[in-house]
């Protein structure tokens, strides 16, 4: 379901420019740089902890019940108040409000497909 949510172009929530939680950076460099994942600084900065700017992205509310927020254990924030993030496997409400805001049903008629000669 993940990956269909990114053809809609949706963005990871920890990406939002609307996120308020605050990353514990040096303990997520420290636990991605090791061993299985062994990721670089660079790659740990881009898949996790950078965020887009407001002009970037059509951004709506934050939503913890997002498909599009990965599961994050608690000890990864600062500010979380010693929960982290569900595993989110289903389109949240909110979800499913961008998605309809911004792929807007067709508004005309576009005719039936066949793959029959007539």
């Amino acid at each position: 379901m993940l990956l269909y949510s990114h053809l809609y172009l949706l963005i990871r929530r920890a990406e939002s420019p609307l996120a308020s939680f605050e990353w514990n950076t040096d303990l997520i460099y420290q636990e991605l740089s090791a061993p299985p994942n062994n990721w670089s600084r660079t790659t740990i900065q881009w898949n996790v902890i950078k965020r887009l700017e407001s002009s970037e992205v059509n951004a709506s509310a934050y939503d913890g019940d997002s498909i599009m927020l990965y599961q994050y254990p608690p000890r990864w924030f600062q500010n979380s108040g010693g929960v982290g993030t569900k595993d989110n496997t289903t389109l949240s409400k909110r979800d499913k409000e961008w998605i309809t805001t911004n792929y807007p049903p067709w508004s005309s008629d576009i005719g039936q497909f066949s793959t029959l000669r007539k």
